[in-house]
């Protein structure tokens, strides 16, 4: 088992390598952490992040329904936002609009609701 301190800095690496756009250095290490703790959100939630930098929506949101099938019913609401930006990103409006409202008062989430032009310009 991997002593916490050591997975939050794997996450942290992760997170910088999808931020620099290493996606299979990110793919790599986030993919092991959420395989090692699958009801953690953060992995997950990263995966998704990396995906959605690089254009790549098929996998972001299946990276998002994966997580929303196992992480932990507090971290639900940032994977749910994700999925909205996500399927806006895909041009699925109605979708996007429905996931964004199921993820309640997330900041995030409002703001993409209240502009409009945010889920027009994903399509």
């Amino acid at each position: 088992m991997i002593p916490r301190e050591r997975e939050i800095d794997l996450l942290q690496i992760g997170l910088l390598a999808a931020r620099w756009g290493h996606l299979d250095v990110a793919r790599t290490i986030l993919s092991a952490l959420a395989m090692t703790h699958p009801d953690r959100g953060a992995p997950h939630i990263g995966l998704v992040v990396a995906h959605l930098a690089r254009g790549q929506l098929r996998e972001a949101l299946a990276c998002a329904d994966q997580a929303l099938q196992c992480v932990r019913a507090d971290e639900l609401t940032d994977v749910q936002v994700l999925r909205g930006v996500a399927l806006a990103a895909a041009g699925r409006t109605a979708e996007s609009v429905a996931a964004l409202h199921r993820a309640g008062p997330h900041p995030l989430a409002l703001d993409f609701l209240e502009r409009k032009d945010l889920l027009e310009r994903s399509i």
